[in-house]
């Protein structure tokens, strides 16, 4: 047993600093950060959304994810556009070449949490899920996803 293991947060801080380094092991065969990875996984699940849809779906600071997402499009993964009823609101969508490169990622992250969670019963990982999204949602200071 380790020292931190008794106390939650930082156990919590350990296996997300642990599997973000993995992950990143294997990012780095697609030539893609952490970063861009995010902004592609926020967008797997729909696009042409405002960022700070983006935001909340990655528990990330407005701030942040303009800067983040400006990386993306510079990379090409990504455009951004003013929305046509509210010139305030930036949507953000994924490129072709963002499809492509989240197909690759998608199935390099599907392989990846596999093995990750290869240590657990699998009638296990369904109570370790429901448990940290109700974590989350309890401590989450950000507004719920909305479009």
């Amino acid at each position: 047993m380790r020292w931190c293991d008794d106390d939650l947060g930082f156990l919590i801080g350990c296996t997300h600093r642990a599997l973000r380094a993995r992950l990143l092991e294997r990012l780095s065969a697609l030539d893609l950060n952490f970063e861009q990875y995010q902004t592609l996984v926020a967008l797997s699940v729909g696009d042409n959304v405002p960022q700070n849809v983006i935001a909340a779906r990655l528990c990330l600071e407005a701030t942040y994810t303009t800067r983040m997402v400006r990386r993306a499009e510079k990379h090409g993964l990504v455009t951004r556009a003013r929305d046509e009823k509210d010139t305030r609101v930036v949507r953000v969508s994924l490129t072709p070449r963002g499809r492509a490169m989240w197909k690759r990622a998608g199935l390099l992250r599907a392989e990846f949490l596999e093995e990750a969670l290869s240590c657990l019963e699998p009638s296990d990982r369904p109570a370790l899920q429901r448990a940290l999204v109700t974590l989350r949602d309890c401590l989450s200071l950000e507004p719920r996803e909305h479009d």
